[in-house]
């Protein structure tokens, strides 16, 4: 029987857990911090991040020890912030995650080595088996239950047999892929475009401008990503324009939550300190900057977002200017 490790304990991670402890007797779950871990062993929740989310406690072995966890697992579930998964896994060697497959649920890139996941998790050891669970989907609806999607990506036919019954239920679905590298590079790409969405809502720009932003955000995604990696893929996948959509209109988006803020005038620092969790897309906009920086001249969007995020240039300067290229 397959032994599933979850590695996180915000909120994808404990909604993970919720539809993994629907349909398996027993998982493994690493939280970083025991106090955090005490607080959802007694609570039966996790009040600090996902607290309408009722977990079957009975079903999940807790730890703080991830070197446990990975002795124990043959699948381990990456849901930490991007930002975090370096430290997380800085004592862990090669060997030790040696014949493992790794599921990342993560959404943005690693800032301290200007990596996605997947590159990483390949430096750390190339033989490694990956795989992307992504949107479009918010932990807040699954705690919910209300109907959902998810997209499985693996070029393992056998790890896509054996974990999509497990991340479904009666009201998540799970769409199957072989784009591995597509789905991660637009799960962190919608980040970046929801941000300057949020800038732009900030600013007082109503839905007939949004509209023509989005639109022309799903355009520059699928150009980077076709970029990156060539191959044929239909942008209007849920993957890509679905996830794009629900991380740039939701109320429950952090990362159109942080560009809200800058577009009413908040600094990035105070902006990052008035929230609770990781806006994912603050990262991975200098990141996927620098990864195309000879290019970038080709991807106004995410230009522009990093003037704004990385350059202080005025928001509303930089999206006046933005106008007349997107029209």
């Amino acid at each position: 029987m397959t032994k599933i490790g979850v590695i996180g304990g915000g909120s994808w991670g404990t909604a993970l857990v919720s539809i993994l402890t629907n349909n398996k007797s027993n998982i493994y779950w690493w939280i970083r911090c025991e106090q955090h871990l005490i607080n959802i062993t007694e609570e039966k929740r996790n009040k600090k991040y996902l607290p309408n989310c009722n977990l079957e406690i009975s079903k999940i072995n807790l730890t703080n020890s991830l070197r446990d966890l990975i002795k124990c697992c043959d699948v381990l579930i990456i849901a930490t912030p991007a930002e975090y998964i370096l430290k997380t896994f800085e004592n862990i060697s090669k060997k030790e995650i040696l014949n493992k497959s790794i599921i990342s649920a993560t959404k943005g890139v690693i800032p301290q080595k200007n990596l996605t996941p997947y590159k990483f998790f390949k430096q750390l050891n190339n033989e490694l088996d990956y795989s992307v669970i992504s949107g479009p989907c918010h932990a807040e609806e699954i705690a919910m239950s209300r109907r959902s999607y998810l997209t499985f990506s693996s070029s393992n036919p056998e790890i896509i047999k054996n974990i999509t019954p497990l991340i479904s239920n009666s009201f998540v679905s799970v769409k199957q892929s072989q784009d591995v590298i597509g789905t991660e590079l637009s799960a962190i790409l919608k980040n970046i475009y929801a941000l300057l969405v949020g800038v732009c809502h900030g600013l007082g720009y109503g839905d007939n401008f949004l509209s023509v932003l989005i639109s022309s955000s799903a355009s520059e995604l699928g150009n980077i990503i076709n970029h990156v990696d060539p191959k044929q893929r239909n942008i209007t996948h849920s993957a890509y324009l679905g996830d794009l959509l629900v991380t740039s209109y939701s109320l429950h988006s952090r990362n159109r939550k942080f560009g809200n803020f800058i577009g009413r005038g908040y600094s990035v620092n105070n902006t990052k300190s008035s929230m609770n969790m990781v806006a994912e897309g603050y990262n991975a906009t200098k990141c996927i900057y620098e990864l195309l920086e000879k290019e970038v001249k080709n991807y106004p969007i995410l230009e522009t977002t990093y003037k704004i995020l990385y350059k202080s240039l005025s928001p509303k300067n930089q999206i006046k200017n933005l106008e007349n290229i997107i029209s």
